[in-house]
């Protein structure tokens, strides 16, 4: 009691409520960090509790302060358990690369045995994307690493011939760039842990082109019916906002006068294999049908009074389509992220808020004086209990004046968030978005599920 009573007259802590703590928060995080490096508190305890954020700030101290070697058993169980929080954790931690005098006190085989555990930590903890954006062989094993290493300056590489190499390849100036086609340098500098940053940002680029160019495997059927749709606009020379039949008759015509030893279509920056289009085309065939239809509700007025491309859409419709194209976009993503985030969605905001109620604004197109304005939305996501089975569309059509979104819609969106998602609310929060609603083309459902997926990994820093 003496010690105790002492401690409160120095001023470094305080009691209330019969707990003493420290009066700056700093020095709960020091201590706290130091209790992981001195192993009193188990990092796999923290991670099977589900309580990671709320160490986050005492995991940035140690990976800034400890001990390499501690930093990167904890940093590894939490890359490969939590890979979503470890990105997190990595950039708030570990210096970014700069235009500095430092070298790295590690040799060149050193440096590669770092880069090349880390990779593996994070292909591992990737699961399937691991084969999309990691450097990893047809079995998910990461790639023999090349180093080239010149005062500050680091260059990697990673083996793509067929010879047998060792994990660790020193590389000099006549590497075959056939064999090592790709080349990543920085100047890492001589802080610890550099390597843990070096390989996510290489996974991130990665990621970043992946999405940017809509490249993932299809693995849900409204992004293959939308692809077919849109290659076929090509194959028929009809514009990206065509929504009416297609007989599949005009279709085998224009393939067998103009695509006749085509490998590939190229559809919007894309290459569609012409195998895979071949086949939708037998399916149809041999299931009787000879029309391809637009796989939405298309535009329903001939004659519009205008050229803005909704102009051939009534509201009536144009609403029907965004009713359409949200439920099949919340079936897509959640198909998506279970094939391709095994892991990682578990940090993917519209996965973790799933099931949910998708609440908005649909407010249709107007004409102010000779200015015409487009359709819009306005909507967010409330929390469903987690029993409920699938999530709802709450959608109405309001005028752009009635809009009312205040305070307390939030207050009452992040009462549900904690009731219905309590291990996660640290992190979730209410999100209102209000956007124009370009829905118009031929790949709408495609569009939103990349745009949900870039904004989820964004706010993870997995993506640029």
């Amino acid at each position: 009691i003496m010690e105790i009573r002492s401690l409160l007259n120095s001023g470094i802590i305080i009691e209330e409520d019969g707990y003493i703590s420290f009066v700056l928060p700093i020095l709960n995080q020091w201590f706290a960090a130091k209790a992981l490096a001195e192993d009193m508190v188990n990092i796999n305890h923290i991670i099977d509790k589900n309580i990671l954020d709320y160490w986050k700030y005492p995991l940035v101290v140690l990976i800034t302060v400890f001990k390499e070697n501690k930093i990167d058993h904890i940093l590894s169980r939490i890359v490969e358990r939590e890979p979503g929080f470890g990105s997190i954790l990595i950039e708030e931690s570990i210096k970014k690369w700069g235009i500095h005098p430092d070298t790295t006190s590690l040799s060149e085989q050193e440096c590669g045995e770092k880069i090349r555990t880390a990779m593996t930590i994070w292909a591992k903890s990737l699961e399937n994307l691991a084969s999309v954006i990691a450097p990893v062989d047809t079995h998910q094993n990461v790639l023999p690493i090349g180093i080239e290493k010149s005062n500050e300056w680091l260059s990697t590489s990673w083996y793509r011939g067929k010879k047998n190499l060792p994990e660790i390849t020193i590389l000099g100036r006549n590497r075959n760039i056939l064999d090592w086609p790709a080349s990543r340098g920085a100047r890492p500098g001589d802080g610890s842990s550099w390597y843990w940053r070096w390989t996510l940002e290489e996974l991130r680029d990665n990621l970043t082109k992946v999405l940017k160019n809509r490249l993932l495997p299809i693995c849900t059927e409204i992004i293959y019916k939308e692809l077919m749709w849109s290659t076929t606009l090509k194959i028929v020379k009809k514009g990206s906002i065509y929504t009416k039949s297609i007989p599949l008759n005009d279709v085998n015509s224009r393939l067998e006068s103009e695509y006749q030893n085509i490998s590939d279509i190229k559809v919007d920056n894309k290459y569609v294999p012409m195998k895979m289009y071949m086949d939708y085309i037998s399916v149809l065939e041999s299931e009787g049908i000879n029309v391809i239809e637009c796989p939405l509700p298309g535009r329903d007025i001939d004659n519009p009074k205008d050229n803005w491309v909704w102009s051939a859409y009534s509201d009536k419709q144009l609403y029907s389509r965004t009713l359409k194209i949200y439920q099949e976009v919340i079936i897509g993503y959640k198909e998506v992220v279970e094939t391709f985030f095994p892991i990682l969605k578990r940090r993917l905001r519209k996965y973790v808020l799933d099931p949910f109620i998708l609440k908005g604004e649909f407010m249709a197109p107007e004409i102010y004086g000779m200015r015409s304005v487009g359709p819009g939305l306005d909507w967010h996501l409330e929390p469903l209990p987690m029993g409920q089975t699938e999530s709802i569309i709450d959608i109405k059509i309001s005028k752009r004046e009635s809009k009312e979104f205040d305070d307390k819609y939030f207050y009452e969106i992040e009462k549900k968030i904690k009731e219905y998602r309590p291990h996660d609310c640290a992190w979730l929060g209410a999100i209102r978005t209000s956007q124009a609603l370009d829905i118009v083309g031929p790949t709408p459902v495609t569009d939103i599920i990349y745009k949900w997926l870039e904004a989820d990994l964004k706010a993870i820093n997995w993506i640029k």
